[in-house]
Formats: C-alpha cells, structure tokens, sequence
C-alpha cells in the first residue's frame, strides 16, 4: 500500500492533495481473488468553509481466479444448480467527506461498476452509498 500526501495547502499540511495505490496478488491454487489492484486521488480541505471535509476519487480491478472459474463450470456441467463464470470487474468511485464534528463523519459516494461480481454477463451499475464514521 503506497499513500503519499503530494501537496500542502497554503503551507497547511493537513490540507492538500494525497496519491493512494494498493494491490495485491494472491496464491493461484488456494484464493478466489487473484489478483487486486486499486489508486486514487484524495484532497483534504477542499474549501476554506470546511477545512477538514475531504473529496477522493478512485479506480480499482479485480482479477477472479481461473480455478475458482473452473471449478463453476464443472458443477454447471454435473447438472447442479450453474454458477456463472466469473472473471474481471473495474470500479470507479468519487466521493466527499462531511466531517460535522470531530467525532462524526458522512460520506455520500458514487460508483459505476464494470462487470459487476466479475460477471460480463451482468450489466454495468450506477451505486450511490453513504458511510457514517462515529468515534467514541
């Protein structure tokens, strides 16, 4: 995992642009993820009104493992319930952090997902969220 601050606003180092990568790769014979790969963009202080809020932005792909995939079609082929195949999915996110007390965070976000649940078959989907972040 790599996550570098790049920038510092107005000599501010708890505002500015940070850089974000984390991948993994993962035993062929044992794991259903392959291989794991995401990056992005987070910017701190945003605005001078709100200078701990925060907006990222963020693209990840997933790699299902080929034996996983395998094994699937083999209890599709013995007349079981099918399984579908299940192979690559690429997420994009962006989203803004509302920090609204020292304790408390809201994070609305946005994803599209390409093959969601690695499934080509499956169309592409648009998913709003939100996270709350509560420290006691």
């Amino acid at each position: 995992m790599i996550d570098q601050q790049v920038t510092a606003r107005d000599g501010n180092i708890n505002r500015g642009l940070s850089v974000f990568s984390l991948g993994g790769w993962n035993d062929d014979d044992s794991s259903y993820i392959q291989r794991y790969i995401s990056g992005g963009l987070t910017y701190k202080g945003p605005f001078d009104a709100r200078p701990q809020d925060e907006i990222g932005w963020g693209l990840a792909y997933a790699k299902v493992n080929d034996d996983y995939n395998d094994y699937q079609r083999a209890v599709a082929r013995a007349g079981n319930t099918p399984l579908p195949s299940q192979g690559e999915e690429y997420d994009t996110e962006l989203y803004y952090s509302i920090h609204l007390a020292n304790w408390f965070k809201l994070r609305p976000n946005l994803q599209y997902v390409v093959h969601p649940g690695g499934n080509s078959d499956t169309d592409n989907a648009w998913v709003a969220g939100a996270s709350v972040l509560a420290t006691f």
